[in-house]
């Protein structure tokens, strides 16, 4: 869903179209394959471990608030 909504927010690569075209419950080393070349075509470094954690938790966070 998160490739879907980068091409309509105007990102576009071959791979992210790919991605965003995979069914929901697809082989997550197929998704994670796409979402690495995804970001290479974007020229968008691949964030370490704990930068996607952080990422992570303040969409959770942006998630919660405007669900309340």
């Amino acid at each position: 869903m998160l490739a879907a909504h980068a091409l309509v927010d105007g990102r576009d690569s071959p791979a992210l179209r790919e991605l965003a075209g995979l069914p929901r419950r697809s082989d997550e080393a197929e998704i994670r394959e796409l979402y690495v070349q995804a970001l290479h075509e974007l020229d968008i470094p691949l964030p370490g471990e704990e930068t996607a954690g952080r990422w992570l938790l303040v969409n959770l966070a942006f998630g919660l608030r405007k669900a309340s």
